[in-house]
């Protein structure tokens, strides 16, 4: 299997078989890349940043690459373009990844920037914890008190009505709407 970054350069080189912590990948000693199929990357993210770094360290030697040269990459697999996509939605790491065997591509480097952004991204702040958990108790507050007015909308009595059967009927409705609404039903 050939390197799909090298490859955008003109350069053929054949990718190297490899084991990381029993997830077997295809990397290239060239430009330092690594192929990942299916559901693999996913797994290997589960990995130690120790175990991580000693991997990529073989990798040391690898040539940088001209990002601004960046083009589409094809699937050494399938022959077909990759997509290009932010990993995670807000990190600021690029991966690809290819719609027919749902193999993916990182660059040199994105494994262990990809491991210590989940790592940061799990981390959580005492302080922030605190004031969502203040915010969503004020909003449940908010919803429940909008929600009992707008229950008390319903059954208020039409004060104007002098016809003595519909005023009992009336406050009869009232009473039952009050009866459900504080049973929760």
């Amino acid at each position: 299997m050939d390197c799909p970054r090298c490859k955008t350069f003109g350069n053929v080189v054949e990718m190297k078989a490899a084991s990381l912590n029993n997830i077997e990948i295809d990397l290239c000693e060239e430009c330092g890349g690594i192929w990942f199929d299916k559901q693999e990357l996913g797994k290997a993210t589960n990995i130690s940043k120790e175990d991580i770094d000693r991997f990529t360290e073989v990798l040391g030697n690898a040539k940088e690459f001209d990002k601004s040269r960046d083009t589409e990459l094809e699937c050494p697999r399938c022959n077909v373009p990759l997509f290009k996509y932010r990993y995670m939605y807000t990190s600021n790491i690029y991966i690809d990844e290819c719609d027919k065997c749902e193999g993916v591509w990182i660059d040199k480097g994105e494994l262990l920037a990809i491991v210590n952004y989940l790592e940061e991204a799990s981390k959580i702040d005492p302080e922030k914890e605190a004031a969502i958990l203040t915010k969503v108790k004020q909003i449940k507050h908010e919803y429940e008190q909008r929600e009992k007015e707008f229950m008390d909308s319903l059954v208020t009595l039409d004060d104007r009505s002098r016809n003595p059967v519909s005023r009992a009927f009336g406050e009869v409705l009232q009473s039952i709407y009050s009866f459900l609404y504080k049973r929760g039903l």
